[in-house]
């Protein structure tokens, strides 16, 4: 597992690549190894970077993001499967699961 830096994640094993919320304001996507599987956990521009995308996916490259996202970015994705989160495909067992931001406070006394 390497961290790129804020919430991108690379996850190498064998031969396959992961990566989860690529973004180029952290990282060098073009000197990277290109994509099996992106992992996207939300809409935000630091999350949800077409730029990273595009320099990550290859032709079989299967990515996994809400359909909020799958919107955003369905023209960059015409030749390549975008799985909704809740399902269980090819490389999704057990079912992704949607990430949901949340804001927490701690207070020290």
């Amino acid at each position: 597992m390497t961290l790129i830096g804020h919430g991108s994640l690379m996850f190498e094993h064998g031969e396959k690549t992961i990566h989860v919320d690529p973004w180029t304001k952290v990282g060098n996507y073009a000197s990277l190894p290109k994509a099996d599987l992106v992992l996207i956990t939300h809409h935000h521009s630091d999350h949800l970077d077409t730029v990273a995308l595009e320099q990550i996916k290859k032709d079989n490259t299967i990515t996994v993001m809400p359909p909020k996202c799958a919107e955003k970015i369905k023209n960059l994705y015409e030749s390549s499967p975008i799985l909704p989160p809740n399902i269980s495909g090819p490389t999704t067992s057990p079912p992704a699961i949607i990430a949901f931001e949340t804001k927490i406070s701690i207070m020290a006394r």
